[in-house]
């Protein structure tokens, strides 16, 4: 089952989602519950989530390594 990333539309918070189907509808949003997320696009296809932690200047501290939506770390590119 693939892994696919999220925005939420009505707040913006970004997170991952374990889908049984790629042409499943989109996932609830886990912070406010809207039915309006967005599927992302993966830059690199395959890549654990938890990878980013080390490669991350800001080490485990990042927001991105966590699911979280840091704009200015470089991990976070492509997702505004």
């Amino acid at each position: 089952m693939p892994i696919y990333d999220y925005r939420c539309r009505k707040c913006g918070h970004a997170f991952t989602e374990l889908v049984r189907r790629a042409d499943s509808p989109a996932p609830s949003c886990p912070e406010c519950r809207a039915q309006n997320a967005e599927k992302l696009m993966s830059l690199i296809g395959g890549v654990h989530v938890g990878a980013a932690k080390t490669s991350c200047p800001s080490g485990p501290t990042c927001a991105t390594a966590a699911g979280g939506g840091c704009r200015s770390c470089p991990m976070a590119a492509g997702e505004d």
